[in-house]
């Protein structure tokens, strides 16, 4: 809910306040914090899927993250050239040219983003669940459940920064794209 909200209201903003929110999201990329949320992106993103394991909470979280993973790799491939590419002109500009997505193309990304953030708001709910009967599983003849579970409980904390950040940046290329009268 809270990710319509933001991508609704961030249409009134001008080209500077536009402007300001890339280089803050710029910064946000190059931060150390950032940084870490790629490699550990990068590292969810190239991991396989657990198999189920019977423990119908961990099976439950796993097929969640797995959902939220699929879509959030289809949004992250559209915007890795945002990441790196999105420029100004000496005037001030933004210079979208470079792109090889059409505007309608980031536009039809945000109800992907809108659905995954209600499935991460459905795996956060499932986590207290999973870590409860992670618990009580004997390590010893559990190995593949622990590790279903330490899988699904990664992929949630990272997938819920990444649909925030993708928002982010996904609300400020629509944008840019308007008030480049490209929309």
């Amino acid at each position: 809910m809270a990710l319509a909200a933001m991508s609704l209201t961030a249409f009134a903003q001008t080209a500077d306040e536009l402007k300001a929110e890339r280089q803050a999201i710029k910064s946000e990329l190059n931060s150390k914090d950032g940084k870490n949320l790629d490699k550990a992106w990068a590292k969810l993103a190239a991991s396989s899927v657990p198999s189920t394991c019977g423990i119908n909470s961990i099976d439950g979280l796993v097929s969640t993250n797995a959902s939220i993973l699929t879509t959030l790799v289809a949004v992250d491939n559209l915007l890795s050239e945002y990441k790196v590419s999105i420029t100004e002109s000496k005037d001030g500009e933004v210079e979208i040219d470079k792109f090889t997505a059409k505007t309608e193309d980031y536009v039809a990304q945000l109800p992907l983003l809108v659905a995954a953030g209600a499935e991460a708001a459905k795996a956060a709910q499932q986590l207290k669940d999973v870590q409860n009967d992670m618990k009580s599983l004997n390590p010893m003849t559990a190995a593949g459940s622990i590790k279903a579970g330490n899988w699904a409980v990664n992929a949630t904390d990272v997938n819920v920064q990444m649909i925030e950040r993708d928002t982010k940046m996904l609300n400020n290329l629509i944008n840019s794209c308007k008030a480049a009268k490209n929309l």
